[in-house]
């Protein structure tokens, strides 16, 4: 390796030490181990060449071309040119979010400002939006306009590989198409993009998308709403006649930026991944941990592909044949990890002829059971034919709502749970247990019985209604289906370990109110007060100090449930978590650990005052 191309590397030694540079089948340029690997071992620490915000909201350091009028003309620019070849074929392939605007998302209960609040710059989010809008931005950096007065960053992107239209494999690709059309349309509007090449400008988008890692920010803001818009809402408040309460005052979430690592690019993708990767604030690096075991000479993986459970098309959710399109529109390759070369197990349905083992689609396309081997033709399943697409699109728009991305207004929290038992049979057309839409419509019904209809409606209701004890059972049902499908894999013979950190990720959505209710369930608080006489003669102050709850036994119908989850979470994931994270673990993963500890502890002093019973 070149020692003047590892000036982002932190951990230089480690990272020579660790992995060489191969031209590799399928896979083009990419780092493999040079030695055996374990897990928890942190391979690479690496800054960005290049960060910006994905969706800016001001000018900045970080954005300095910005401005509410240009990026509104480039994000209208990009809506209307990718209208022509992606809007009837993005369910599934393109952003998350662009596949879940159906009318399940309009609710007429959840809060909203007058219009003057609003940003006008802030549009629904589409396949390549906001990204070529910020890809263009950040170019800008690169290649100053003229008369600009910023210092000029000379910054070498030939180590990147793009796919290039000039050949012919891609002469005819639709993303390549839209990009260029895209940059030709935007040269013709804007002065400020003329002095670029095209064809540069063209590459450094497209090297983005092959390339670049996408990170969440926290935001440091103290103030959850500016005094100008909480000035407007009290002006208009006796007009609505709402009060302060029906404001919600939330801070804002995490903002995206986009990394471009120089070395961070040569890592292959796979949907096993072997690495899990995080950005670290304190270094501004993204840091490469291992999560399984690696032989010398194998390959280094992480996901290109999105890790949570908000995205169809990403690990967790949707089918292999929706893997690989949005890896062909987005990162121009076909994945043949070990993943996507056995069945589909998280897309299976129920066998007619055996009764046993899930059906599951071959990447030959035929679907065969995994147990006695028959096959079927897709059009036999009445699943497949009449509601998966439906279930899987609804299913996803539910979750953004339950999951608190969407705003959940009280209509759409009064027809949750019957919306969700509906989706799971309706017309004798039972969701497949095999099927991953089966697992994620038990985790919504999960969160509204352990959550959101205690925090709208009460604890005490939810206890007499039942809601814990169903809430408990579905939590169950969801941790079963990521432990046995996507922590490990049901086939034996391959060498895939799951993708560990996705599932523990997804898992923490049911383990933070599942330990809140048992924790909250089988304790009652105790308080020591005691009197201290005061200077005054008639006066005296009373103190309140919190002593050790007062442990109560857990119902019977928990039992079950809760030690289910204890045996998957607490004694296979947490070891594993502990091993991989043995110092500086993420605050995320810190906050899972320490969590399922405090349930675990519980349980066990539960367990002990039985056996003194």
């Amino acid at each position: 390796m070149d020692p003047s191309l590892l000036d982002t590397i932190i951990n230089k030694k480690e990272f020579v030490e660790n992995v060489e540079l191969f031209e590799c089948p399928y896979v083009g340029r990419s780092l493999l181990a040079k030695r055996d690997l374990v897990p928890g071992q942190v391979i690479m620490v690496e800054k960005p060449l290049i960060k910006y915000p994905l969706e800016p909201q001001c000018r900045s350091h970080a954005s300095p071309f910005y401005t509410k009028a240009l990026w509104k003309s480039l994000v209208d620019i990009v809506n209307e040119e990718e209208g022509c070849n992606f809007k009837a074929s993005n369910n599934g392939t393109g952003d998350s979010d662009s596949s879940n605007n159906d009318s399940s998302d309009s609710d007429s209960d959840s809060d909203s400002s007058d219009s003057s609040d609003s940003d006008s710059s802030k549009q629904t989010p589409t396949a390549f939006s906001p990204g070529i809008p910020a890809a263009l931005l950040a170019y800008l950096s690169i290649e100053l306009p003229p008369k600009s007065y910023r210092p000029h960053t000379d910054i070498n992107l030939d180590f990147f590989y793009y796919p290039d239209s000039q050949q012919d494999e891609w002469a005819d690709h639709t993303t390549l198409q839209l990009v260029t059309r895209i940059v030709e349309r935007v040269q013709a509007t804007h002065t400020l993009f003329q002095h670029i090449e095209a064809k540069a400008l063209i590459s450094f988008i497209l090297k983005i998308y092959c390339n670049a890692h996408t990170v969440a920010h926290p935001r440091f803001r103290t103030a959850p709403t500016h005094s100008h818009k909480k000035e407007r809402r009290a002006n208009y408040s006796h007009k609505w006649s709402v009060t302060d309460y029906a404001w919600t005052q939330e801070l804002p979430g995490p903002q995206s930026y986009i990394c471009l690592l120089r070395w961070g690019s040569k890592y292959a993708h796979s949907c096993a991944p072997s690495m899990f990767l995080r950005f670290d604030l304190a270094q501004q690096a993204m840091v490469f941990t291992m999560m399984r075991p690696v032989k010398a000479g194998q390959l280094l993986t992480f996901s290109y592909l999105p890790e949570d459970d908000l995205s169809l098309g990403g690990l967790l959710c949707g089918s292999t044949l929706q893997r690989q399109a949005k890896l062909s529109i987005f990162k121009f390759f076909s994945c043949h990890c070990v993943r996507c070369i056995y069945p589909d197990w998280i897309c299976g349905v129920d066998c007619t002829a055996c009764s046993a083992g899930p059906v599951c689609q071959l990447p030959t396309g035929v679907w065969e059971c995994q147990a006695c081997h028959s096959t079927i033709v897709k059009d036999q399943s009445r699943f497949l034919v009449e509601r998966e697409a439906y279930v899987e699109k609804m299913i996803m728009s539910l979750a953004h709502r339950a999951y608190g991305v969407k705003p959940m207004g009280e209509s759409v929290m009064r027809v949750l749970e019957p919306y969700l038992m509906d989706l799971l049979e309706k017309d004798g057309v039972v969701l497949p247990k095999y099927h991953w839409t089966y697992s994620t419509a038990h985790a919504l019904l999960a969160i509204y019985h352990l959550k959101l209809f205690p925090g709208a409606f009460g604890k005490g209701l939810a206890s007499r209604l039942g809601m814990f004890d169903k809430g408990l059972r579905e939590a169950s049902v969801y941790i079963g289906f990521l432990n046995d499908n996507v922590w490990n894999y049901p086939i034996e013979a391959t060498e895939y370990y799951g993708s560990r950190m996705a599932a523990l990720v997804a898992g923490w959505r049911i383990i933070e109110p599942l330990v809140d209710v048992v924790m909250d369930s089988t304790e009652e608080k105790q308080y020591a007060f005691t009197k201290e006489e005061s200077s005054s003669d008639s006066d005296s102050d009373t103190q309140v100090q919190a002593q050790a709850p007062f442990l109560i036994p857990m119902p019977k119908e928990w039992e079950e449930p809760i030690r289910q989850i204890i045996d998957v979470v607490c004694l296979q994931w947490i070891p594993v978590a502990n091993t991989l994270f043995q110092h500086n673990p993420p605050a995320l993963v810190q906050e899972i650990i320490d969590y399922a500890t405090r349930m675990h502890t519980r349980i066990d002093a539960l367990d002990s005052l039985d056996l003194k019973a």
